[in-house]
């Protein structure tokens, strides 16, 4: 027996207000099955948070076609990894945002300022860790065709790039 789209939709919700420690109706998330395993890929925010974000796109006039978190943009980047990282990473003065293969996720930056930290973190092989910027992994090798002029390389628009590039997986 399998379950329909409304029937997945409905136990997805209680599932993740269950671990969230949320009511369902104050949830929304969206969903994808995993290429690769019998399991899902799942993004939720608060309902709160969404309507902020429409209500201010309907102000500007703005036609909002996605919500993309972004620290999921940074696996538009994977494949452009050496083999031995499976974890790219970007920092700006407050955060850290990081993607692997089957997850992401923001860290405040407070306390934690290098790779090596990030990592022990994230209980991954520092090793395995990318950084986006300079002397590390340059988003732009991800753009075949550039023309000019060019913004210096690093990582200031790894963000905006992966959003751009779109799903990779």
């Amino acid at each position: 027996m399998s379950l329909g789209e409304r029937e997945q939709t409905a136990w997805l919700s209680g599932t993740m207000a269950r671990e969230l420690d949320m009511d369902p109706d104050s949830l929304r998330f969206d969903y994808s099955e995993d290429s690769l395993s019998p399991a899902y890929n799942v993004t939720a925010a608060q309902s709160k948070e969404l309507a902020t974000l429409l209500t201010l796109a309907e102000r500007l006039r703005v036609h909002v076609s996605a919500i993309t978190p972004d620290a999921s943009a940074l696996q538009r980047f994977l494949p452009f990894l050496p083999s031995h990282q499976q974890c790219l990473a970007w920092r700006d003065n407050e955060q850290w945002l990081w993607a692997t293969r089957y997850s992401w996720g923001r860290k405040l930056a407070v306390g934690m300022t290098s790779a090596k930290e990030l990592a022990a973190a994230l209980s991954v092989d520092p090793e395995s860790v990318a950084i986006c910027g300079e002397g590390g992994f340059d988003p732009w090798e991800a753009v075949s065709v550039r023309q000019p002029p060019l913004p210096p390389p690093g990582g200031d628009f790894a963000i905006a790039l992966g959003l751009a590039l779109g799903k990779a997986y």
